[in-house]
């Protein structure tokens, strides 16, 4: 790869996060975002960022423990030192999703001895589950009520909660075509019941990542039911995590607007997509940067046994 389309790759996409956020901020104006965060309560709020930080590093680490130890047997992975991990590479996923789940592979290869095949499949088999069980809450949204009137936006909807029967069908059925690759052995080498053990392992991380944007949400004034938020609330998940733009930054707030402004109380439609802006926005910045703070105080722990196992097998 030339060095030119290697500086495109990494510039692009904060360009594309530059011309949504541009254009948000040049639709909604800036009177209404100035009362929309005139409004928030801010040691509250501040409050909520670092407790929904801090707990969904508690259960993103406890989903990965389960998962890992079941998929490649890894019975000496300890909490902390997922934590550890977890925690360290959130300073990568700050520049890019994939970078900071590419980053926890590494340390599991560097600090748990797993083979880098392996710990990369890891990754794909968290990731599926992580998949299935947002479409899985979408799911439940629509079977509560929570489908959207737009055709176009329920067929997303409806598509997306298919994802969840058709990955544990795919699981079940172990394709030999996919089966043969060593980087979904532990995917397929789970089983049904290894990953549906990852699923339930996982559910209170989606609970704990549904029930915080939901509070930050109603501080905000949009008060969507809980069958609206489980509906749509994936979608923006999924925008966020699509590497079109770092951190999915501007992204998830177009997203957010057009999907969560119909449901603000507020009188005019401009106060209602500024507090849903302004919501995203906020809610994404702070924990960007609580997130940073959690890295940089896990990151010493990793990096420091990681030197020692280096000295250590000298």
């Amino acid at each position: 790869m030339s060095r030119a389309r290697k500086r495109l790759q990494l510039i692009l996409p904060w360009v594309v996060a530059a011309l949504a956020l541009i254009w948000l901020f040049a639709t909604v104006p800036r009177r209404e975002l100035g009362v929309a965060l005139t409004r928030v309560p801010v040691p509250l709020y501040l409050a909520l960022v670092a407790m929904n930080a801090c707990v969904t590093l508690c259960t993103d680490s406890f989903a990965c423990v389960v998962t890992i130890r079941w998929a490649v047997g890894l019975k000496t992975l300890r909490y902390l030192d997922m934590m550890s991990i977890r925690a360290a590479t959130y300073l990568l996923g700050i520049v890019n999703y994939g970078v900071g789940q590419g980053g926890i592979a590494l340390l599991l290869h560097q600090r748990q001895g797993v083979p880098l095949p392996e710990a990369f499949g890891c990754i794909l088999l968290m990731g599926g589950i992580n998949v299935s069980l947002v479409a899985a809450a979408a799911a439940a949204g629509v079977l509560f009520g929570g489908a959207p009137a737009n055709p176009a936006l329920r067929a997303i909807v409806l598509g997306l909660a298919c994802v969840f029967p058709t990955y544990l069908a795919v699981v079940a059925a172990r394709p030999r075509f996919l089966a043969r690759f060593r980087l979904l052995q532990p995917l397929f080498g789970a089983g049904l019941s290894g990953n549906i053990l990852g699923l339930l392992a996982r559910t209170p991380h989606v609970l704990v990542l549904l029930l915080g944007h939901s509070l930050a949400m109603r501080v905000f004034g949009v008060r969507p039911t809980i069958s609206q938020t489980l509906t749509l609330l994936p979608l923006v998940f999924f925008v966020a995590v699509v590497p079109v733009s770092p951190f999915g930054l501007g992204t998830a707030q177009a997203t957010a607007v057009a999907l969560f402004a119909p449901l603000a109380i507020w009188a005019t439609s401009d106060a209602r997509k500024a507090a849903v802006l302004a919501y995203s926005f906020s809610f994404q910045i702070l924990g960007m940067m609580a997130q940073a703070l959690l890295g940089v105080a896990f990151l010493r722990r990793v990096t420091g046994t990681v030197t020692l196992e280096t000295h250590d097998s000298r």
